[in-house]
């Protein structure tokens, strides 16, 4: 469960980025590292 919580996490803080207009691309990016790293 905290694996899923770390990319839920990474996740909620790349989407509060990509609000005050920062590079999207952060969301993928460190949703895959977290998910890499669990498989």
């Amino acid at each position: 469960m905290a694996i899923l919580k770390a990319g839920a996490d990474a996740g909620n803080s790349g989407l509060k980025l990509n609000v005050l207009g920062l590079d999207p691309l952060f969301i993928p990016s460190i949703y895959s590292h977290h998910i890499g790293e669990a498989t």
